[in-house]
């Protein structure tokens, strides 16, 4: 039976598309939902790198990068190759995989609330490492059904629900540093905050902000499950079925040779049409991550910083751009062309060695290095924004109404082939540093 509004009393199909006064604020909230777990553990870089301190902050980032992007890539792709075919329903597999996130986050709270492989030398640190990138990689796992699966169901509703989803994974990186910021500054206080506590105040706001980050993205689950239940959601189970309806009339008007009956069937390839924005994006993002965290980590401030706060600020820096940069792009009112993101590409090059040789002198800047640092971080990561978040709505609204979902979902993958690639690229501009 078609969904029926409150009120009505015939059977009358919903619109998706409809504003409703609450759901672009609910799928802020999803988008946020959706990118704090990975921020959490990108949060957290400073006290992973306490317990391995033979290992170093640098590789400790490139591991947990690595062993984060390439399953979620690979989950997402395989997502978008079987489509209907993955077992279970949309739905099910994000409500799924906020809870696998969120148990990976507590089973790193509690493994390491009373636990310092720093004491058991090389070969612990070792071993904890691994274990941080297993847990890592479950959690991309996770992370390529809800995130990937939010951006398209969100695109196949309206566009505008897509921008509210890109603004609130931004937000996400912003309220996490603020949690962050937090924690240790209630274990800081509860520790006495002198030198000989700073191990310990660094493990207990560790472990308190990993299990609010989890309670957080419980909290998310029954948010996305109430917005399903809604006549939203509703609405979209309708656009989904009819979606379907209409692919398998274009598949058959293929398979009879009817292709010049059909403007459906003639159409030309979703990768053509999309290749060169989500190429734009990719290679802004490869860039861009290349450089940030695994070269910014090793920028060092002058002062001593045995509470962490340094790296900190440089990750609060990138958030608040990469939240302002998103913020432009959702008030811009839409790409002209292409041509208006290959500014902001070409800018990505200039820092690279701006980075390297911040990382390499602490005095490039003299008094100012780390006040340079903190600028350039915030400009990279704003236009980042800036791109991503355009770039993923020139694409929605260039498709047909069918196809948003699968194109929510190119501009996924654009952006994890892009992170995966950042990864691989950040191991030898991090070796430059050394050179």
């Amino acid at each position: 039976p078609a969904p029926q509004l409150l009120g009505s009393s015939a059977p009358q199909p919903l619109s998706p598309t409809a504003p409703k006064d609450w759901a672009p604020l609910a799928f802020m909230l999803l988008g946020a939902g959706s990118l704090l777990p990975w921020n959490a553990l990108l949060l957290d870089l400073d006290f992973f790198s306490s317990l391995m301190p033979d290992i170093g902050i640098s590789h400790v980032s490139q591991m947990m990068t690595l062993s984060s992007i390439i399953p979620n890539l690979t989950c997402l792709i395989a997502t978008i190759k079987l489509g209907e075919k993955m077992p279970g329903t949309l739905t099910g597999r994000i409500a799924g995989g906020f809870i696998v996130q969120a148990l990976a986050l507590s089973t790193l709270a509690l493994t390491f609330s009373n636990f310092n492989p720093a004491t058991l030398g090389l070969g612990g640190q070792e071993m904890a490492l691994s274990m941080i990138m297993g847990v890592t990689a479950l959690m991309a796992v996770a992370d390529s059904q809800v995130q990937g699966g939010l951006m398209g169901y969100a695109a196949s509703i309206s566009p505008q629900y897509a921008q509210s989803l890109a603004t609130g994974q931004s937000v996400a990186g912003l309220g996490g540093c603020m949690l962050r910021v937090g924690t240790k500054l209630m274990s800081s206080t509860s520790a006495g905050e002198v030198a000989g506590s700073a191990a310990s105040s660094s493990n207990l706001s560790s472990v308190l902000f990993l299990g609010f980050a989890g309670g957080l993205i419980v909290a998310c689950r029954q948010l996305f499950l109430g917005v399903e239940q809604s006549e939203i959601g509703q609405g979209a189970e309708k656009a989904r079925e009819l979606r379907e309806q209409k692919t398998k009339r274009t598949q058959g008007l293929k398979t009879t040779g009817a292709m010049g009956l059909s403007a459906e069937a003639s159409r030309l390839p979703l990768s053509t049409r999309l290749g060169a924005v989500a190429v734009t994006v990719f290679s802004t993002v490869a860039i861009s991550l290349g450089v940030f965290p695994s070269v910014t980590a090793m920028i060092q401030p002058l002062n001593p910083d045995p509470l962490h706060w340094f790296p900190l600020q440089m990750i609060f820096s990138w958030n608040l751009g990469d939240l302002i940069g998103r913020k432009l792009a959702e008030k811009h009112s839409g790409l002209r062309s292409m041509q208006e993101l290959w500014g902001p590409l070409a800018l990505r090059l200039a820092f690279i060695p701006f980075f390297i040789e911040e990382a390499r002198n602490p005095y490039f800047l003299g008094g100012f290095h780390a006040v340079g640092a903190l600028g350039a971080i915030f400009l990279m990561s704003s236009s980042l924004g800036f791109v991503a978040s355009s770039g993923s709505a020139f694409a929605i609204n260039k498709v047909e109404s069918d196809e948003k979902e699968i194109a929510g979902q190119v501009m996924a993958v654009s952006l994890a082939l892009g992170s995966a690639t950042g990864a691989l690229l950040a191991l030898p501009l991090s070796k430059l540093v050394l050179f």
